[in-house]
């Protein structure tokens, strides 16, 4: 079970951190989790964007195999920053973060379909297609996945800085430019300043 093993995982970090860490001020542990993460240089195999941008190049129409399925969906932007924000916390605050578990995800009003991701990405890349696919999927896979994030916003003031649509303009983006052979180092940088600068108008803490 992917929850699960999730959770096990945060329980095993904060028994180690209590078995060898306790008393030493100069070692600090927590654990992160992400929501599902997009962006621009995915090139995974079975993973949706990556999918569609690899057919999309060739002309050929995405197959979705669970388009009503919802996830978390988020620019990998966003919980990079909250790992950043999450170690300086570690290593600056009064409180005791020790062992603790954060999750880093987006607002519950950008959670949203499969489908309505692969929609959005469509609206930026030029003949893009997809279809529904009618056949049973090989495996399962929960419909809904989300994250409660208030932890991380109360403990380490971190809230998500970007809605849906920006998220997925960045990543579609990303490949276009790829693809168009512009220099995607300095693109990747320029995303970056980009990201920093719409937190830093919203008066972020980590910024």
């Amino acid at each position: 079970n992917y929850s699960a093993s999730k959770a096990s995982a945060e329980l095993v970090i904060n028994s180690y951190q209590k078995s060898f860490f306790c008393n030493l001020d100069n070692i600090k542990l927590a654990s992160a989790r992400a929501g599902n993460v997009i962006g621009g240089g995915d090139w995974s195999a079975d993973r949706i964007v990556p999918d569609c941008i690899k057919s999309w190049k060739k002309n050929k129409t995405v197959a979705l195999r669970r388009p009503s399925s919802t996830r978390p969906w988020q620019h990998v932007l966003e919980p990079l920053s909250g790992y950043l924000q999450l170690g300086n916390k570690l290593n600056i605050s009064k409180e005791n973060l020790d062992g603790e578990s954060f999750n880093f995800g987006p607002d519950q009003k950008n959670i949203k379909t499969v489908e309505e991701l692969v929609f959005t990405m469509s609206k930026e890349w030029q003949d893009s297609k997809y279809k529904i696919n009618d056949q049973e999927p090989l495996f399962k896979e929960a419909n809904l996945l989300q994250l409660d994030c208030a932890k991380s916003e109360t403990l380490l003031n971190w809230v998500p800085n970007l809605d849906f649509e920006k998220a997925a303009k960045l990543t579609i983006d990303w490949y276009i430019n790829y693809y168009n052979g512009n220099n995607i180092y300095q693109y990747s940088l320029d995303q970056i300043n980009q990201y920093y600068d719409i937190a830093k108008e919203k008066n972020y803490d980590w910024t």
